[in-house]
């Protein structure tokens, strides 16, 4: 007969397989924009030391807010908030290497996104 323990430890591999987010585990091109008129999207990684926290969240507000006819959303796992929140930001939690998803609609969007790319590839200027 099994133990708790060892039916637990039965069930653990699937659970872990349960939770995987397919799309992560595609090849990612970061700081590759794609997409069409409407709608383009890229993958950025924070290469700073602390990834995204006050500075870089503020820095990123300010670009995308300068972009009032263009809807910027950034996707971390399954949190997805509005690119010019500063309180979306820090509840997003992006250390250094994690992995986000920029999306933007409306005018101009191509051109926020490449705005907000160059930020994260300068290290937002910390280092």
């Amino acid at each position: 007969m099994n133990t708790p323990q060892q039916d637990y430890a039965l069930k653990e591999p699937s659970l872990a397989g349960a939770y995987s987010d397919l799309s992560e585990q595609e090849d990612i091109m970061y700081g590759v924009i794609s997409g069409n008129a409407s709608e383009y999207s890229v993958w950025v990684s924070p290469k700073n030391r602390y990834g995204v926290h006050a500075r870089p969240a503020a820095k990123i507000v300010r670009t995308a807010s300068k972009y009032v006819q263009c809807e910027i959303n950034a996707k971390k796992d399954s949190t997805q908030i509005s690119a010019s929140s500063i309180m979306g930001w820090m509840t997003l939690e992006a250390p250094c290497g994690s992995k986000i998803k920029l999306t933007a609609k409306g005018t101009d969007s191509k051109k926020a996104l490449e705005e907000i790319v160059a930020l994260f590839e300068s290290k937002f200027d910390e280092e």
